[in-house]
């Protein structure tokens, strides 16, 4: 089912990571990462972005909240860095232009 959270139109899509955990001395280079996703619009955007992540070498999986406006990676810190999950993550937002211009009229900083 579709979810919509049209409030967000105004919120110009940002993400940072906001923090990166080892999984376990067991686990070796497993890493999990979480990302802030500020923007998100509907349940499609969080999928398209998930999507993305995943198709990244070194990933395991990836889970997006659109809710909490948060991805969670697992990946292999050996393989690929974080820097690899904004840039897919900012890849992925639909309209970003658009999205701009909306939160520019909302009167947000950007």
């Amino acid at each position: 089912m579709l979810r919509v959270l049209p409030h967000r139109a105004f919120i110009e899509p940002a993400v940072s990571v906001d923090r990166v955990a080892a999984s376990g001395a067991a686990s070796g280079a497993d890493s999990t990462a979480i990302l802030r996703v500020d923007g998100l619009l509907c349940s499609l955007c969080a999928a398209n972005v998930r999507n993305r992540l995943q198709t990244i070498d070194g990933v395991y999986e990836a889970h997006v909240s659109l809710s909490d406006s948060e991805a969670t990676v697992r990946f292999d810190s050996e393989r690929v860095h974080t820097d690899a999950f904004v840039s897919a993550v900012e890849a992925a937002v639909v309209l970003r232009p658009v999205r701009r211009w909306l939160a520019k009229l909302g009167g947000q900083s950007g």
